[in-house]
């Protein structure tokens, strides 16, 4: 139906300000899921089709697509749910918008003529508020909801919309397949268009679209009160899915869903744009698919994990980006190969304590784990006093109740058919290892199991399950230089110290694939990740100390097909050549940070440490050019990642300043910011290395935090 020129600029207006589109990965026609799909026309007109078996779920489009942009979606949760997608009005093969309608009424009026009570409900940008307005008008239908790259119009946000003036003029000139056909150009589409022929095929839906731009724009009806006026009277489980790279404001969006709805959960869906649906279809679905199972109304275990996840503003701890639940149990291994060097005199073998972290099938009545390990044991050893000394900051903040993990103890492991990939985390020297409880929990949270190695005598409190507590080791190693200057003995101690360390640490290492390898391969081991390890695609990863220590058994065991060092130097490099000269043969990253270039001693500090001007100056022109030769030669090449100066100090890798920033507003979204940008980049590198993804946040060219990480790439060299 053709409209006058007034109207379809104010529709133009409506859409690009109020609405965000959904742009979808089509197929051309409904994909079969478990039989051919059932398909109709209700009694309002609208186009309708029926897949799968089980609980429903119906799927809601987004503007100027139809429910072809859901094929890729419904293809993996048709297998366990009966999906339902239709068109929207105006849209696919649905009746016009002519008279006024309610979007949220014709859903309503679908569910009830296929005899549908209530049902999980996902909607993508314009789809979403559809699914909010069902949710809050008509509560006893919607069991669930899930909103994707959500664009409620009452929330107003601050992004760009210059693309939308060509559309509008088509669409004043009466234009609609111009209209349409700008829109696939768009950055709306623009991760659609780069999926190269696997989303070119939704080129043809968006134009098949094209009419939307003909519609009465007057004809669509808004709830009033408006939506995000009551959102905070929602009382179903919330999911929120966004696109780390979207420009249209979801974001925001999703911020502001938040502060309505604290108890909802985000997920961030790195790399994507706007159309997640259509961009990362697999990953949606996934996302999608942990949502339902961990929140079931009827499940105990559903309050728990809600709770967990961590919508909870009183909690200092952030929660993961993806709603993942995870587990938690921890190991005391004695290795019986090794005597343990830091007590010679005692007799023992070396002992670890080893906290494996892992995806879950849900709470499953677990109880909550403690930020910090063995806490009642902890108690049992250390005073109250002595805790707060000892696990400053997190004990003062654990007492306020404010520190909460989002993990529970010992549920069941799920991973994905062919296992999980593992990471092992050194820990930095005399650093606890509960302060990388937030690494911990993303890595698993993207699919990870993580053991976390408490390396006994390089922590500053191991506490054995017999009541024994084990403290930081001595600096002294005993090396003598004498007759050297005395900045050259501080040097050689120092060296030697990291070599000791990092070599028990790497030997605990190396120990703890053994133990997880039998583990996982012996079920009556009892483990709760039995038979679902997936060591062939094996990481180690540590910060500072635990850097150099993962970068060494790297070297020195070819089980590990990855590493990563997370600002760990000793005289500036990242790793050390092994006794043949060589670096190692995995992939690696040292993440680290830009710091202030040294300003000269003054004669008085130089005659104090027994250097020259002379010796002072080639240490200071070396040490650069040395860290870049020896990543230079790693044959798998290496990346060099600095955040930028100012923003990061050397335990911005753990959660130490967010948790001394807890009662500090400014302090604390500065920690959050650099946490966020740790994690990102560490996650990006496992995906890339140990499961082949090329198009993660290192693989891109335009990168929106490029201000704050620089990355440098070490071609492949040649390790001699």
């Amino acid at each position: 139906m053709g409209l006058a020129s007034a109207a379809l600029h104010s529709r133009v207006v409506v859409l690009a300000l109020s609405i965000t589109l959904g742009r979808g990965d089509l197929a051309g026609q409904d994909r079969v899921i478990q039989g051919e799909p059932r398909v109709g026309t209700s009694k309002r007109g609208l186009y309708y089709s029926i897949s799968g078996r089980g609980e429903p779920l119906v799927l809601i489009h987004g503007f100027q697509t139809d429910h072809r942009e859901w094929d890729e979606v419904a293809a993996v949760l048709g297998t366990t749910r009966q999906i339902i997608r239709y068109d929207l009005r105006g849209h696919g093969r649905s009746a016009s918008a002519v008279d006024a309608f309610y979007p949220h009424e014709d859903l309503a009026g679908l569910l009830e003529e296929l005899g549908v009570r209530n049902a999980d409900i996902v909607g993508l940008s314009a789809g979403s508020n559809v699914a909010l307005e069902l949710a809050l008008e008509r509560a006893e239908l919607v069991r669930r909801l899930v909103m994707v790259s959500p664009g409620i119009p009452e929330i107003r946000v601050n992004a760009p919309r210059e693309w939308m003036r060509p559309i509008g003029d088509a669409v004043r000139a009466g234009d609609a397949k111009r209209a349409a056909a700008l829109w696939w150009e768009s950055p709306m589409m623009a991760g659609t268009r780069a999926r190269g022929a696997a989303g070119e095929r939704y080129h043809e839906v968006v134009l098949d679209n094209a009419r939307i731009w003909t519609q009465n724009a007057a004809a669509q009806q808004r709830p009033a009160p408006s939506p995000a006026d009551r959102l905070r009277g929602l009382r179903h489980p919330l999911l929120i899915v966004v696109g780390g790279a979207d420009v249209t404001g979801s974001q925001q969006q999703a911020d502001s869903i938040l502060a309505r709805q604290p108890n909802a959960t985000r997920v961030i869906v790195r790399d994507a744009g706007h159309m997640v649906s259509t961009e990362r279809p697999a990953e949606l679905a996934g996302e999608i698919d942990r949502f339902l199972r961990a929140s079931r109304p009827e499940e105990k275990q559903s309050s728990s994990f809600a709770d967990a996840r961590g919508t909870d503003t009183a909690n200092v701890l952030p929660a993961p980006t993806r709603a993942v639940p995870i587990g938690r149990i921890t190991y005391h291994w004695i290795d019986s190969s090794r005597a343990e060097s830091f007590a010679p005199d005692s007799g023992r073998r070396r002992e670890v304590l080893v906290d494996v972290w892992y995806p879950a099938t849900g709470a499953g009545g677990r109880e909550r784990a403690s930020y910090l390990p063995n806490l009642s044991l902890l108690r049992s050893v250390f005073d109250e006093q002595g805790m707060t000394r000892r696990f400053a900051p997190a004990y003062a903040v654990m007492q306020s109740g404010r520190l909460r993990t989002h993990t529970f103890a010992g549920p069941p492991a799920q991973c994905p058919r062919g296992g999980c990939p593992v990471l092992i985390f050194s820990h930095g020297g005399g650093v606890e290892r509960a302060f990388y409880t937030a690494q911990y929990e993303e890595l698993v949270a993207n699919g990870f199991v993580v053991a976390a190695v408490a390396h006994s005598y390089l922590t500053h409190a191991v506490v054995f399950p017999d009541g024994r507590v084990v403290r930081l080791a001595p600096r002294d190693t005993g090396v003598s230089t004498p007759g050297l200057p005395r900045w050259r003995r501080q040097a050689a101690a120092s060296w030697a110290a990291s070599i000791r360390n990092t070599d028990v640490a790497a030997a605990d290492i190396r120990f703890v694939v053994s133990q997880l390898t039998r583990y996982t391969e012996i079920p009556d081991l009892g483990a709760p990740f039995a038979r679902q390890l997936d060591l062939d695609r094996l990481g180690a990863l540590g910060h500072s100390m635990g850097g150099l220590a993962a970068a060494r058994a790297c070297q020195i065991d070819r089980r590990i097909k990855a590493c990563l060092n997370q600002d760990g130097v000793a005289a500036n490099l990242p790793l050390r050549r092994d006794e043949r000269g060589r670096t190692l043969q995995q992939p690696f990253m040292y993440f680290g940070r830009v710091e202030p270039v040294p300003t000269p001693w003054p004669d008085s500090l130089l005659a104090l440490h027994e250097m020259t001007r002379a010796e002072e100056d080639s240490i200071l022109r070396l040490r650069p050019l040395q860290q870049d030769s020896i990543l230079a030669m790693i044959p798998s090449g290496a990346w060099r990642l600095r955040l930028t100066a100012g923003i990061a100090t050397h335990m911005s890798f753990s959660d130490e300043p967010l948790l001394a920033a807890a009662d500090d507003s400014v302090r604390r979204a500065s920690a959050l910011r650099v946490l966020a940008l740790v994690n990102r980049y560490t996650v990006a590198f496992f995906d890339l290395t140990l499961r082949g993804n090329h198009s993660t946040t290192l693989d891109r060219r335009v990168r929106p935090d490029s201000g704050l990480v620089s990355i440098q790439r070490f071609a492949p060299g040649a390790s001699r």
